[in-house]
């Protein structure tokens, strides 16, 4: 171990370690899943605090944390959305609608990874604020709720990638229902984030 991570504390490796591991290139690799079973996965993620934390244990700031990571996922994803949207107005071109797709796709991802980022590190300034004997317990916490994070974004990134390769021909036709529904199966997806978020067990 060197000398800069031994002063790190473990709990705080732990955090890094785990983003690090979420963060690309496993984003948007996963293949295509059921809303409903990614929505089970992030429901049976919570699990109980054993090791109380005490009164003020920050939760609530690592909370909302989460949320607005949610939150500015769910912007991402409607950028790219309204990106691709656009292309309506656009003279139908199979070679550029399909690079503005993927462009749209790979600016989104690139945010993705900068929300996960922004919410680990204001998280650690909230968790670094904590009683040392309430820092683990928040930093499971915390990655809780990652994990549930970073599964309803491979699922939005999964499906914003698949759009040209499903969905391309359709919009060249004049029909554009694909991005509506995955358009509404990122909103849901997102939904279930918060709602898994706030179902962690404090």
């Amino acid at each position: 171990m060197s000398s800069t991570s031994a002063n790190i504390p473990a709990w705080q490796q732990k955090i890094r370690a785990k983003v690090a591991a979420l963060s690309a290139p496993t984003l948007g690799t996963m293949s295509m899943s059921s809303l409903k079973a990614t929505e089970s996965a992030q429901l049976a993620a919570p699990m109980s605090r054993e090791n109380l934390w005490g009164q003020e244990n920050g939760t609530d700031q690592l909370l909302s944390i989460l949320v607005a990571c949610v939150e500015n996922i769910r912007t991402a994803a409607g950028t790219c959305i309204n990106s691709i949207q656009d292309l309506k107005n656009t003279k139908p071109d199979p070679a550029v609608w399909k690079a503005t797709i993927n462009i749209a796709h790979q600016t989104a991802k690139k945010s993705f990874d900068k929300w996960l980022d922004s919410a680990t590190d204001d998280a650690i300034e909230v968790i670094n604020r904590l009683p040392e004997a309430q820092q683990d317990g928040a930093a499971d916490f915390f990655i809780d709720g990652m994990d549930i994070i970073a599964n309803t974004v491979d699922q939005v990134s999964s499906d914003l990638g698949a759009i040209s390769t499903r969905y391309l021909s359709d919009f060249l036709k004049g029909d554009w229902s694909g991005l509506t529904k995955v358009d509404n199966n990122l909103k849901a997806a997102c939904d279930g984030a918060i709602h898994g978020v706030n179902s962690i067990k404090r």
